[in-house]
């Protein structure tokens, strides 16, 4: 899952299926409606990234305005 969730960055467009799986992964017991819900309506995307890349030990790369450019 790491590699998938990895490429799905480094391609820098997020894909809900990989997000949903990387979500079960970390024991997250939304279903995808719910999930798919809090992600649009409640979350905010960096703070999910953050989770994910911290639970898969991402190292992530950016630039100085901030913007990011890859991961491994």
């Amino acid at each position: 899952m790491r590699e998938k969730y990895i490429k799905m960055r480094n391609k820098k467009i997020l894909t809900f299926n990989i997000l949903f799986e990387s979500f079960k992964e970390i024991g997250g017991t939304l279903s995808q409606e719910q999930f798919l819900f809090g992600v649009n309506n409640l979350g905010n995307t960096k703070e999910i990234i953050n989770r994910f890349d911290s639970h898969f030990k991402v190292t992530s790369l950016y630039n100085s305005k901030n913007q990011f450019i890859r991961c491994w």
